[in-house]
Formats: C-alpha cells, sequence, structure tokens
C-alpha cells in the first residue's frame, strides 16, 4: 500500500474548490480512504489476505483452460489478441499462459475495494479529515502502476434573477391607480447614477398632469413665474388642465446635442361636431447646466400643426422667447427609458428612435 495523497494534491493545486475523482485503470489496484499509520498499514494487508488468501484454489488460477472459447465469454481472448497474442498459435498460447499470473485472489479482494474515489476540493486540496489519506493498494505487487486524477471545478453560484426591465416595471406601475406614489422608489436606481447624453426620439409615458406639460413652451412658461408668482404659474396651468372637451397626448420629444423639438397631440370635442386634431409643436435651445445631468432649456417658438378644426392656423408659428425664461431640467437614462425632472415634477419616456 501507497500514500498518494500528495500526489493527489498536487494534481488539484490550481482548482480552489470542486470534485476531484481518483481513478486507477488496473483489476487487481483499488484506492480507499483511511488514516496512514504502520502499524494499520500492516493489520490491513493481514485483514485482506485473510479475506481473500493467495494459496486458495481458484479457477482463474488454472490458466491451463484459459482463455475460454464458450459463447459470451470470448473477451479474454480478444483482449490478449489486441495486445499481440496470437492465441491460435500453439507456441505463442502457451507463452501465454506461462506469463498469465495466478492472482485470482487479487481479484478478488478488489472487487470489495473501489477503483475510484470522488473526494472534495477545497482551497487546492482534498478536503479530507485529520487522520484520513487516500491510500493505493496493489493486491498483485510488484508491478507498475498508475492512477489519474480529473478535476471538476465547481459551478458558479447561482445568480439572482435578474430584476425586471425598468420598461417592464414602469408599465405596471403606470396602470396602478396612483402611479405618481410608485415612481420614486422605482426610479431610484436610475436616478442615482450618471447618464449619458440624450440623444434621439421618445415618447411620454407618464407626466403628473396633462401630457401638454412635457412641452419646453410651459417649462419657460412655469421658469419665468416661479421665482416671481408661483402661484401665478401654477393657477395658469391649471386653468390650462381645466379647459373642457380637450385632451392632449401623446406627446413625443427629439432631442439632439443643442434642441428639443417637442410634440404634442391636442384633441378637441365640441359636440355635435366630430373630434378636432392638432399638434403643438415646440421648438426649444438647451445647453449643459451646472450639476450632474442637468441642462437648460430656452423655448424658442411654438407652433400649431396639422389643425383639422383650424387650418388657417396651421404652420403658424409665434416666438416663445419672450412667454418665458430659461428652464432648468435634469434627464437621466436607462438607453431604454428616460427620466425627466423638471419644476419638480418627474416625466418619464420611453425611447422610439
Amino acid at each position: 500500500m501507497l500514500d498518494i495523497t500528495s500526489l493527489v494534491n498536487a494534481s488539484c493545486s490550481g482548482l480552489p474548490d470542486g470534485l476531484a475523482l481518483v481513478t486507477t485503470p488496473h483489476t487487481t489496484c483499488g484506492l480507499l480512504v483511511n488514516e496512514w499509520e504502520r502499524g494499520l498499514s500492516s493489520d490491513l494487508s493481514d485483514f485482506f489476505s485473510e479475506l481473500s488468501p493467495s494459496d486458495k484454489p481458484a479457477l482463474h488460477n488454472d490458466v491451463a483452460g484459459r482463455p475460454s472459447r464458450d459463447p459470451g465469454w470470448e473477451g479474454e481472448a480478444e483482449r490478449a489478441g489486441a495486445a499481440g497474442w496470437d492465441l491460435d498459435d500453439p507456441e505463442v498460447l502457451a507463452r501465454w499462459r506461462k506469463q498469465e499470473p495466478a492472482n485470482a485472489h487479487a481479484h478478488l479482494l478488489t472487487s470489495l475495494l473501489s477503483t475510484s474515489l470522488a473526494l472534495p476540493v477545497a482551497n487546492g486540496s482534498v478536503a479530507l479529515g485529520a487522520y484520513q489519506s487516500v491510500i493505493f493498494a496493489d493486491a498483485d505487487a510488484p508491478r507498475s502502476r498508475t492512477f489519474a486524477v480529473t478535476l471538476f471545478p465547481s459551478p458558479p453560484p447561482p445568480s439572482s434573477p435578474p430584476p425586471p426591465p425598468l420598461r417592464a416595471s414602469l408599465s405596471a406601475a403606470l396602470l396602478s391607480p396612483s402611479p405618481g406614489s410608485l415612481l420614486p422608489a422605482l426610479l431610484a436606481p436610475l436616478l442615482g447614477t450618471p447618464s449619458a447624453p440624450l440623444r434621439g426620439r421618445y415618447r411620454l409615458l407618464h407626466s403628473p398632469g396633462e401630457p401638454y406639460r412635457s412641452s419646453p413652451f410651459f417649462w419657460s412658461l412655469r421658469a419665468e413665474h416661479a421665482s416671481r408668482s408661483p402661484s401665478l404659474a401654477d393657477a395658469a396651468l391649471a386653468f390650462t388642465d381645466g379647459i373642457p372637451f380637450k385632451r392632449s397626448g401623446p406627446a413625443f420629444q427629439t432631442l439632439t446635442a443643442t434642441s428639443i423639438l417637442s410634440e404634442v397631440a391636442v384633441t378637441a370635442s365640441l359636440p355635435p361636431l366630430p373630434p378636432q386634431t392638432s399638434t403643438m409643436v415646440t421648438e426649444a435651445t438647451v445647453r449643459p447646466g451646472a450639476g450632474a445631468n442637468e441642462y437648460l432649456v430656452s423655448a424658442v417658438s411654438t407652433s400649431i400643426r396639422a389643425s383639422s378644426l383650424f387650418p388657417f392656423l396651421s404652420g403658424l408659428s409665434a416666438p416663445s422667447g419672450a412667454l418665458g425664461s430659461e428652464a432648468r431640467a435634469r434627464d437621466w437614462t436607462d438607453g431604454d427609458v428616460r427620466v425627466t425632472e423638471v419644476g419638480g415634477e418627474l416625466l418619464v419616456w420611453e425611447r422610439v428612435g
């Protein structure tokens, strides 16, 4: 018997944790885990010899009757042929029988042992008890023997399921009775991170008030009166919200590095006339602000386009700069969803182009 623990550990040195499969390809050798101690090694040898004494008669040791040619037992002859023994030649057959050992006791003994051991690996060595060793037992020594160590790394720990995409979470929140109360917590991870410069076209998903408030025209109007008369700005917006027979939306914004183009659909219903539509288009300039993700917006012009109620108004443009001040806004995005904070309100957009 031989203590092969250090050899096995040498094979495991590059594996932080996992499994080591120790195997031997021999039919008269086995592997076991036990204490490696001189007296116990002798005791084990004596114990194995008593279990399977080498002088006990055995059919396997009767080489004169081997190899069997009976159906189903041709394997030994085939293995001998693969090793270069032409057993159909009487002289070769005689030489083969002469070299065959009388080792039935070894086969019987190792059938009680194992030709493989699966051992846990931790920190680059097999995880054994304080008194355990990996022992290679050869029941037919002395002969040249081999064993192999195959390593299996532990799989990575299961990752927690990814959070639902922000767009899906927002969609669920916006369907709730009070989306405004859910948005701050839902958007907190996004609002706490720097945002790349925004470019592209966005559709409004949520506004605390009517969608028309997403227009920079109203941002500038509110900024104009915020410092002097906040109540007047709120009253103007409340009055606009309360105009009967009208609704606004959808709303879109197209952003470049220096501009915002806002488009808000407005529908008026004046019974018995069919609903009439128009689009409020505001062009605004943008320049960087002082804070993170901050920019300053100035409405330049506002026009009515595609008006079905008053076609003569379509294309009419009015300067907006004189009506309002530069508005301060902040934006965040995860690449798919955009959040705008302006005038203390949160607007939520989805990228559409």
